[in-house]
Protein backbone atom coordinates (compact mmCIF):
# COMPACT_ATOMS: atom_id res chain seq x y z
CA UNK A 1 0.00 0.00 0.00
CA UNK A 2 1.16 3.52 -0.77
CA UNK A 3 2.27 4.91 2.67
CA UNK A 4 1.32 8.47 1.70
CA UNK A 5 -2.15 7.40 0.57
CA UNK A 6 -2.53 5.25 3.71
CA UNK A 7 -1.65 8.24 5.89
CA UNK A 8 -4.20 10.38 4.06
CA UNK A 9 -6.82 7.69 4.55
CA UNK A 10 -6.19 7.50 8.28
CA UNK A 11 -6.42 11.26 8.66
CA UNK A 12 -9.66 11.52 6.70
CA UNK A 13 -11.35 8.61 8.46
CA UNK A 14 -10.66 10.21 11.84
CA UNK A 15 -12.51 13.34 10.77
CA UNK A 16 -16.20 13.68 11.36
CA UNK A 17 -18.19 13.84 8.12
CA UNK A 18 -19.14 17.43 7.32
CA UNK A 19 -17.19 20.47 8.44
CA UNK A 20 -14.18 18.36 9.54
CA UNK A 21 -13.56 17.05 6.04
CA UNK A 22 -14.22 20.49 4.58
CA UNK A 23 -11.65 22.01 6.94
CA UNK A 24 -9.08 19.35 6.04
CA UNK A 25 -9.61 19.84 2.30
CA UNK A 26 -9.50 23.61 2.66
CA UNK A 27 -5.89 23.25 3.79
CA UNK A 28 -5.02 21.53 0.50
CA UNK A 29 -5.08 22.69 -3.12
CA UNK A 30 -6.71 21.62 -6.38
CA UNK A 31 -4.11 20.41 -8.90
CA UNK A 32 -3.07 22.91 -11.54
CA UNK A 33 -3.45 20.08 -14.08
CA UNK A 34 -7.19 19.58 -13.55
CA UNK A 35 -9.34 19.99 -16.64
CA UNK A 36 -13.12 20.04 -16.84
CA UNK A 37 -14.60 18.09 -19.77
CA UNK A 38 -18.23 18.38 -20.78
CA UNK A 39 -19.55 15.19 -22.40
CA UNK A 40 -21.87 16.78 -24.93
CA UNK A 41 -24.25 13.85 -25.40
CA UNK A 42 -25.54 13.73 -21.82
CA UNK A 43 -24.16 16.99 -20.40
CA UNK A 44 -22.17 15.07 -17.78
CA UNK A 45 -19.11 16.77 -16.34
CA UNK A 46 -15.86 14.85 -16.02
CA UNK A 47 -12.72 16.03 -14.28
CA UNK A 48 -9.48 14.92 -15.93
CA UNK A 49 -5.96 15.38 -14.54
CA UNK A 50 -3.40 15.83 -17.30
CA UNK A 51 -0.44 14.86 -15.09
CA UNK A 52 -1.82 11.63 -13.59
CA UNK A 53 -4.21 10.70 -16.39
CA UNK A 54 -6.99 10.14 -13.84
CA UNK A 55 -10.62 10.94 -14.58
CA UNK A 56 -13.82 10.94 -12.55
CA UNK A 57 -17.43 12.03 -12.78
CA UNK A 58 -17.77 15.44 -11.18
CA UNK A 59 -20.52 16.65 -8.88
CA UNK A 60 -21.51 20.08 -10.14
CA UNK A 61 -21.03 21.69 -6.72
CA UNK A 62 -17.30 20.83 -6.85
CA UNK A 63 -16.64 22.37 -10.27
CA UNK A 64 -15.29 25.74 -9.13
CA UNK A 65 -13.12 24.20 -6.41
CA UNK A 66 -11.40 21.65 -8.67
CA UNK A 67 -10.68 24.34 -11.25
CA UNK A 68 -9.15 26.59 -8.59
CA UNK A 69 -11.92 29.17 -8.89
CA UNK A 70 -13.83 28.71 -5.65
CA UNK A 71 -13.82 27.41 -2.06
CA UNK A 72 -14.62 23.93 -0.76
CA UNK A 73 -18.41 23.33 -0.95
CA UNK A 74 -20.35 23.53 2.32
CA UNK A 75 -21.49 19.93 1.86
CA UNK A 76 -18.40 17.97 0.86
CA UNK A 77 -18.33 14.45 -0.50
CA UNK A 78 -17.79 11.39 1.67
CA UNK A 79 -14.32 10.81 3.15
CA UNK A 80 -13.81 7.90 0.74
CA UNK A 81 -14.45 10.14 -2.26
CA UNK A 82 -12.05 12.77 -0.94
CA UNK A 83 -9.40 10.10 -0.35
CA UNK A 84 -9.77 9.01 -3.99
CA UNK A 85 -9.48 12.60 -5.21
CA UNK A 86 -6.21 12.99 -3.33
CA UNK A 87 -4.82 9.63 -4.37
CA UNK A 88 -5.53 10.29 -8.06
CA UNK A 89 -3.95 13.75 -8.04
CA UNK A 90 -7.03 15.98 -8.25
CA UNK A 91 -6.13 17.47 -4.84
CA UNK A 92 -2.53 18.08 -3.72
CA UNK A 93 -0.97 18.92 -0.36
CA UNK A 94 0.65 22.07 -1.70
CA UNK A 95 1.75 23.67 -4.95
CA UNK A 96 5.44 23.17 -4.30
CA UNK A 97 5.10 19.42 -3.81
CA UNK A 98 3.26 19.17 -7.13
CA UNK A 99 6.05 21.12 -8.83
CA UNK A 100 8.57 18.70 -7.36
CA UNK A 101 6.54 15.74 -8.63
CA UNK A 102 6.53 17.16 -12.16
CA UNK A 103 10.25 17.95 -11.96
CA UNK A 104 10.93 14.39 -10.82
CA UNK A 105 8.83 13.04 -13.70
CA UNK A 106 10.80 15.11 -16.23
CA UNK A 107 14.07 13.94 -14.68
CA UNK A 108 13.02 10.28 -14.87
CA UNK A 109 12.09 10.74 -18.53
CA UNK A 110 15.38 12.44 -19.39
CA UNK A 111 17.64 10.07 -17.41
CA UNK A 112 15.94 6.78 -18.32
CA UNK A 113 18.24 3.97 -19.44
CA UNK A 114 15.47 1.90 -21.00
CA UNK A 115 16.90 2.61 -24.44
CA UNK A 116 19.85 4.07 -26.30
CA UNK A 117 18.28 6.02 -29.17
CA UNK A 118 20.51 7.12 -32.04
CA UNK A 119 19.82 8.86 -35.33
CA UNK A 120 22.58 7.96 -37.80
CA UNK A 121 23.10 10.18 -40.83
CA UNK A 122 24.76 8.12 -43.52
CA UNK A 123 25.02 11.25 -45.69
CA UNK A 124 24.03 14.91 -45.87
CA UNK A 125 23.39 14.55 -49.60
CA UNK A 126 19.95 14.07 -51.14
CA UNK A 127 18.72 13.01 -54.57
CA UNK A 128 15.51 15.08 -54.45
CA UNK A 129 14.64 18.77 -54.53
CA UNK A 130 11.69 19.30 -52.18
CA UNK A 131 10.24 22.79 -52.22
CA UNK A 132 10.03 23.11 -48.43
CA UNK A 133 13.32 21.39 -47.44
CA UNK A 134 14.29 22.30 -43.86
CA UNK A 135 17.93 21.31 -44.44
CA UNK A 136 18.76 23.97 -47.03
CA UNK A 137 20.49 26.01 -44.32
CA UNK A 138 22.95 23.20 -43.49
CA UNK A 139 26.27 23.74 -45.21
CA UNK A 140 27.82 20.33 -44.41
CA UNK A 141 27.98 17.72 -47.15
CA UNK A 142 29.53 14.30 -47.62
CA UNK A 143 29.03 10.60 -46.87
CA UNK A 144 29.94 8.48 -43.86
CA UNK A 145 32.89 6.30 -44.85
CA UNK A 146 33.51 2.79 -43.53
CA UNK A 147 36.25 3.93 -41.15
CA UNK A 148 33.82 6.30 -39.47
CA UNK A 149 31.15 3.58 -39.44
CA UNK A 150 33.56 1.26 -37.60
CA UNK A 151 34.26 4.01 -35.05
CA UNK A 152 30.51 4.51 -34.59
CA UNK A 153 30.25 0.79 -33.85
CA UNK A 154 33.05 1.01 -31.27
CA UNK A 155 31.48 4.08 -29.68
CA UNK A 156 28.07 2.37 -29.40
CA UNK A 157 29.56 -0.85 -28.00
CA UNK A 158 31.43 1.11 -25.32
CA UNK A 159 28.10 2.56 -24.17
CA UNK A 160 26.35 -0.80 -24.26
CA UNK A 161 29.08 -2.14 -21.97
CA UNK A 162 28.66 0.63 -19.39
CA UNK A 163 24.91 1.26 -19.27
CA UNK A 164 22.22 -1.42 -18.71
CA UNK A 165 20.03 -0.49 -21.69
CA UNK A 166 17.07 -2.72 -22.52
CA UNK A 167 16.90 -1.67 -26.15
CA UNK A 168 19.13 -0.19 -28.85
CA UNK A 169 17.14 1.90 -31.33
CA UNK A 170 18.79 3.33 -34.43
CA UNK A 171 17.12 5.44 -37.12
CA UNK A 172 19.01 5.90 -40.39
CA UNK A 173 18.49 9.37 -41.73
CA UNK A 174 19.96 11.96 -44.07
CA UNK A 175 19.97 13.62 -46.54
CA UNK A 176 18.83 10.42 -48.15
CA UNK A 177 20.26 7.48 -46.16
CA UNK A 178 19.84 4.94 -48.97
CA UNK A 179 22.46 6.79 -51.01
CA UNK A 180 24.91 5.03 -48.67
CA UNK A 181 23.51 1.48 -48.22
CA UNK A 182 26.87 -0.13 -47.34
CA UNK A 183 27.04 1.79 -44.06
CA UNK A 184 23.46 0.80 -43.20
CA UNK A 185 24.30 -2.85 -43.91
CA UNK A 186 27.43 -2.73 -41.78
CA UNK A 187 25.91 -0.98 -38.75
CA UNK A 188 22.70 -3.03 -38.66
CA UNK A 189 24.57 -6.32 -39.00
CA UNK A 190 27.34 -5.53 -36.53
CA UNK A 191 25.32 -3.69 -33.88
CA UNK A 192 22.46 -6.18 -34.01
CA UNK A 193 24.93 -8.91 -33.08
CA UNK A 194 26.67 -6.79 -30.41
CA UNK A 195 23.36 -5.80 -28.80
CA UNK A 196 22.01 -9.34 -28.68
CA UNK A 197 25.27 -10.62 -27.14
CA UNK A 198 24.61 -8.25 -24.24
CA UNK A 199 20.94 -9.18 -23.89
CA UNK A 200 19.81 -5.91 -25.48
CA UNK A 201 17.03 -5.84 -28.09
CA UNK A 202 18.08 -4.15 -31.36
CA UNK A 203 15.53 -2.16 -33.35
CA UNK A 204 16.28 -0.23 -36.53
CA UNK A 205 14.31 1.88 -38.98
CA UNK A 206 15.05 3.94 -42.08
CA UNK A 207 13.61 7.38 -42.85
CA UNK A 208 13.78 7.62 -46.63
CA UNK A 209 12.19 9.49 -49.52
CA UNK A 210 11.46 6.05 -50.98
CA UNK A 211 12.88 6.36 -54.48
CA UNK A 212 15.85 4.07 -53.75
CA UNK A 213 13.95 1.47 -51.71
CA UNK A 214 15.26 -1.96 -52.65
CA UNK A 215 13.44 -5.21 -51.95
CA UNK A 216 16.65 -7.18 -51.53
CA UNK A 217 18.11 -4.71 -49.03
CA UNK A 218 14.92 -4.65 -46.96
CA UNK A 219 14.78 -8.46 -46.87
CA UNK A 220 18.42 -8.62 -45.81
CA UNK A 221 18.10 -5.98 -43.08
CA UNK A 222 14.89 -7.40 -41.64
CA UNK A 223 16.97 -10.30 -40.34
CA UNK A 224 19.07 -7.88 -38.30
CA UNK A 225 16.26 -5.99 -36.58
CA UNK A 226 14.88 -3.65 -39.26
CA UNK A 227 11.42 -2.81 -37.91
CA UNK A 228 10.07 -0.12 -40.20
CA UNK A 229 10.52 2.05 -43.25
CA UNK A 230 9.14 5.59 -43.08
CA UNK A 231 8.31 7.28 -46.39
CA UNK A 232 6.83 10.70 -47.09
CA UNK A 233 3.92 11.06 -49.49
CA UNK A 234 2.45 14.55 -49.62
CA UNK A 235 -1.01 13.65 -50.88
CA UNK A 236 -2.21 12.27 -54.19
CA UNK A 237 0.12 12.08 -57.20
CA UNK A 238 -0.69 15.57 -58.50
CA UNK A 239 0.09 17.35 -55.23
CA UNK A 240 2.98 15.12 -54.13
CA UNK A 241 4.76 15.66 -57.45
CA UNK A 242 4.49 19.43 -57.01
CA UNK A 243 6.44 19.33 -53.74
CA UNK A 244 8.80 16.34 -53.91
CA UNK A 245 10.69 16.03 -57.18
CA UNK A 246 13.93 14.69 -58.57
CA UNK A 247 16.67 17.22 -59.34
CA UNK A 248 15.33 17.48 -62.89
CA UNK A 249 11.89 18.41 -61.46
CA UNK A 250 10.27 15.13 -62.49
CA UNK A 251 7.75 13.73 -60.02
CA UNK A 252 8.58 10.91 -57.61
CA UNK A 253 5.13 9.54 -56.69
CA UNK A 254 4.95 6.60 -59.10
CA UNK A 255 8.49 5.42 -58.30
CA UNK A 256 7.77 5.47 -54.56
CA UNK A 257 4.49 3.56 -54.90
CA UNK A 258 6.16 0.92 -57.07
CA UNK A 259 8.91 0.45 -54.47
CA UNK A 260 6.44 0.26 -51.59
CA UNK A 261 4.51 -2.47 -53.36
CA UNK A 262 7.73 -4.50 -53.66
CA UNK A 263 8.47 -4.36 -49.91
CA UNK A 264 4.84 -4.60 -48.78
CA UNK A 265 4.51 -7.26 -46.08
CA UNK A 266 8.25 -7.60 -45.54
CA UNK A 267 8.55 -4.78 -43.01
CA UNK A 268 6.27 -2.19 -41.38
CA UNK A 269 5.61 0.85 -43.55
CA UNK A 270 4.99 4.21 -41.90
CA UNK A 271 3.64 7.02 -44.05
CA UNK A 272 4.34 10.67 -43.30
CA UNK A 273 2.53 13.51 -45.04
CA UNK A 274 3.43 17.20 -44.94
CA UNK A 275 0.54 19.53 -45.63
CA UNK A 276 -0.36 23.14 -46.26
CA UNK A 277 -3.61 24.75 -47.40
CA UNK A 278 -3.03 23.62 -50.98
CA UNK A 279 -2.63 19.89 -50.51
CA UNK A 280 -4.58 19.16 -47.31
CA UNK A 281 -7.59 17.77 -49.19
CA UNK A 282 -5.26 15.51 -51.20
CA UNK A 283 -4.16 13.50 -48.16
CA UNK A 284 -7.48 11.60 -47.79
CA UNK A 285 -7.27 10.96 -51.55
CA UNK A 286 -3.81 9.49 -50.98
CA UNK A 287 -5.19 7.10 -48.34
CA UNK A 288 -7.92 6.00 -50.72
CA UNK A 289 -5.29 5.29 -53.37
CA UNK A 290 -3.07 3.32 -50.96
CA UNK A 291 -6.08 1.12 -50.18
CA UNK A 292 -6.87 0.64 -53.88
CA UNK A 293 -3.36 -0.58 -54.74
CA UNK A 294 -3.24 -3.01 -51.79
CA UNK A 295 -0.89 -1.20 -49.41
CA UNK A 296 -3.34 -0.60 -46.57
CA UNK A 297 -2.61 -3.77 -44.57
CA UNK A 298 1.14 -3.22 -44.74
CA UNK A 299 1.00 0.33 -43.37
CA UNK A 300 1.60 0.52 -39.62
CA UNK A 301 0.56 4.13 -39.14
CA UNK A 302 0.03 7.44 -40.91
CA UNK A 303 1.36 10.75 -39.61
CA UNK A 304 0.83 14.28 -40.87
CA UNK A 305 2.70 17.48 -40.14
CA UNK A 306 1.98 21.06 -41.22
CA UNK A 307 4.63 22.54 -43.47
CA UNK A 308 6.32 25.07 -41.22
CA UNK A 309 7.39 28.51 -42.31
CA UNK A 310 11.11 28.93 -41.70
CA UNK A 311 14.20 31.08 -42.14
CA UNK A 312 16.79 28.25 -41.91
CA UNK A 313 17.50 28.90 -38.25
CA UNK A 314 16.84 26.99 -35.03
CA UNK A 315 13.61 28.06 -33.35
CA UNK A 316 12.52 30.14 -36.37
CA UNK A 317 9.94 27.69 -37.67
CA UNK A 318 6.36 28.63 -36.90
CA UNK A 319 3.20 26.54 -36.98
CA UNK A 320 0.36 28.13 -38.98
CA UNK A 321 -2.54 29.14 -36.74
CA UNK A 322 -5.00 27.12 -38.83
CA UNK A 323 -3.02 23.89 -38.59
CA UNK A 324 -4.20 22.35 -35.27
CA UNK A 325 -7.84 22.10 -36.32
CA UNK A 326 -6.82 20.69 -39.69
CA UNK A 327 -4.77 18.00 -37.96
CA UNK A 328 -7.90 16.84 -36.18
CA UNK A 329 -9.73 16.66 -39.50
CA UNK A 330 -6.92 14.57 -41.00
CA UNK A 331 -6.87 12.37 -37.90
CA UNK A 332 -10.59 11.65 -38.38
CA UNK A 333 -10.22 11.05 -42.11
CA UNK A 334 -7.43 8.55 -41.39
CA UNK A 335 -9.54 6.64 -38.88
CA UNK A 336 -12.55 6.71 -41.21
CA UNK A 337 -10.55 4.89 -43.86
CA UNK A 338 -9.33 2.19 -41.48
CA UNK A 339 -5.74 3.41 -41.16
CA UNK A 340 -4.03 3.93 -37.80
CA UNK A 341 -3.07 7.59 -37.22
CA UNK A 342 0.13 8.46 -35.40
CA UNK A 343 -0.35 9.65 -31.82
CA UNK A 344 -0.79 13.43 -31.94
CA UNK A 345 -2.03 13.95 -28.39
CA UNK A 346 1.37 14.40 -26.73
CA UNK A 347 4.45 16.14 -28.14
CA UNK A 348 7.13 15.44 -25.54
CA UNK A 349 9.40 15.15 -23.81
CA UNK A 350 11.17 14.37 -27.09
CA UNK A 351 14.69 13.01 -27.71
CA UNK A 352 16.16 16.47 -27.17
CA UNK A 353 15.40 16.11 -23.45
CA UNK A 354 16.80 12.57 -23.12
CA UNK A 355 20.36 12.02 -21.92
CA UNK A 356 20.78 8.77 -23.86
CA UNK A 357 19.51 10.00 -27.23
CA UNK A 358 21.49 11.80 -29.92
CA UNK A 359 22.21 12.11 -33.64
CA UNK A 360 25.55 11.24 -35.27
CA UNK A 361 26.46 12.90 -38.55
CA UNK A 362 28.56 11.43 -41.42
CA UNK A 363 31.79 12.77 -39.89
CA UNK A 364 31.11 11.43 -36.39
CA UNK A 365 29.95 14.70 -34.82
CA UNK A 366 27.24 14.19 -32.18
CA UNK A 367 24.22 16.48 -31.94
CA UNK A 368 21.50 16.79 -29.32
CA UNK A 369 18.76 15.60 -31.70
CA UNK A 370 18.00 15.11 -35.39
CA UNK A 371 16.67 18.64 -35.80
CA UNK A 372 19.94 20.21 -34.68
CA UNK A 373 22.24 18.16 -36.93
CA UNK A 374 24.73 20.34 -38.81
CA UNK A 375 24.02 23.34 -36.58
CA UNK A 376 26.65 24.56 -34.15
CA UNK A 377 24.16 25.23 -31.35
CA UNK A 378 23.22 21.55 -31.22
CA UNK A 379 26.77 20.07 -31.15
CA UNK A 380 27.39 18.05 -27.96
CA UNK A 381 30.41 15.87 -28.77
CA UNK A 382 32.23 13.58 -31.19
CA UNK A 383 32.61 9.81 -31.38
CA UNK A 384 36.40 10.24 -31.15
CA UNK A 385 36.10 11.76 -27.67
CA UNK A 386 35.71 9.40 -24.73
CA UNK A 387 32.90 10.19 -22.30
CA UNK A 388 34.10 10.09 -18.71
CA UNK A 389 30.62 9.28 -17.38
CA UNK A 390 28.56 7.53 -20.10
CA UNK A 391 26.09 6.42 -17.42
CA UNK A 392 24.95 10.03 -17.11
CA UNK A 393 24.44 10.65 -20.80
CA UNK A 394 26.03 11.39 -24.16
CA UNK A 395 28.78 14.03 -24.35
CA UNK A 396 27.67 17.41 -23.03
CA UNK A 397 24.01 16.48 -23.17
CA UNK A 398 23.39 16.08 -19.41
CA UNK A 399 24.49 19.69 -18.85
CA UNK A 400 22.55 20.82 -21.92
CA UNK A 401 19.38 19.08 -20.69
CA UNK A 402 19.72 20.38 -17.15
CA UNK A 403 19.62 23.94 -18.47
CA UNK A 404 16.64 23.16 -20.70
CA UNK A 405 14.75 21.45 -17.90
CA UNK A 406 15.37 24.26 -15.41
CA UNK A 407 14.20 26.82 -17.96
CA UNK A 408 11.12 24.76 -18.72
CA UNK A 409 10.15 24.43 -15.05
CA UNK A 410 10.63 28.16 -14.60
CA UNK A 411 8.88 29.44 -17.73
CA UNK A 412 6.08 26.85 -17.92
CA UNK A 413 5.53 25.99 -14.27
CA UNK A 414 1.91 27.18 -14.27
CA UNK A 415 0.90 25.78 -17.65
CA UNK A 416 -1.66 22.96 -17.28
CA UNK A 417 -0.44 21.37 -20.52
CA UNK A 418 3.18 20.85 -19.45
CA UNK A 419 2.83 17.04 -19.07
CA UNK A 420 1.55 16.82 -22.68
CA UNK A 421 4.08 19.26 -24.08
CA UNK A 422 7.23 18.30 -22.18
CA UNK A 423 8.96 21.32 -23.68
CA UNK A 424 7.73 20.85 -27.24
CA UNK A 425 10.14 20.93 -30.16
CA UNK A 426 12.87 23.49 -29.49
CA UNK A 427 14.23 23.09 -33.00
CA UNK A 428 11.01 23.93 -34.79
CA UNK A 429 9.83 26.73 -32.54
CA UNK A 430 10.62 28.52 -29.31
CA UNK A 431 7.05 29.81 -29.14
CA UNK A 432 4.36 28.30 -26.93
CA UNK A 433 2.14 25.66 -28.51
CA UNK A 434 -0.72 26.05 -26.04
CA UNK A 435 -3.35 26.47 -28.76
CA UNK A 436 -2.40 23.04 -30.13
CA UNK A 437 -3.17 21.34 -26.82
CA UNK A 438 -6.39 23.28 -26.36
CA UNK A 439 -7.73 22.32 -29.79
CA UNK A 440 -6.15 18.93 -30.51
CA UNK A 441 -5.08 17.18 -27.30
CA UNK A 442 -8.13 18.04 -25.22
CA UNK A 443 -10.48 16.97 -27.99
CA UNK A 444 -8.71 13.59 -28.26
CA UNK A 445 -8.82 13.16 -24.48
CA UNK A 446 -12.52 13.95 -24.52
CA UNK A 447 -13.10 11.32 -27.19
CA UNK A 448 -11.11 8.74 -25.24
CA UNK A 449 -13.13 9.34 -22.08
CA UNK A 450 -16.38 9.18 -24.04
CA UNK A 451 -15.37 5.85 -25.57
CA UNK A 452 -14.61 4.42 -22.13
Amino acid sequence: MNPVKSSISNKINKLQFGTGVALYISLMFPSRYNMLINQDSNNEMIIYNIFTGSSADLNEKWTDYFLGKGPVPDEPETPETIEQAIGEGFIVHDRESEKRDVAAWLRRKSESTDELYLIILTTYSCNLRCVYCYEDGIKSRGFMDMDTARRVKEWVCARLDRVPFKKLIMSFYGGEPLLNPQVIRFLTRELSEEARKRGIMPEFDILTNGVLLDEGLVTELSGFGLEAIKVTLDGSKEFHDEKRTFKNREGTFDVIIENLLKINGKVKINIGANFDRRNIEAIPLLLDYLSEVGLKEGISHVGFTPILMHDHCVGCLTTPTWAPRQMLILYDETLKRGFRPRNIREIGPCELYKCHAAAIDPKGAIYSCGGFVGREEGLIGHISKKDTSPEQGIGDKPVFINGLRNGLLKDCKDCPYLPLCGGGCRFSSNSCQRSYFEHVSMELIKRQLKAN
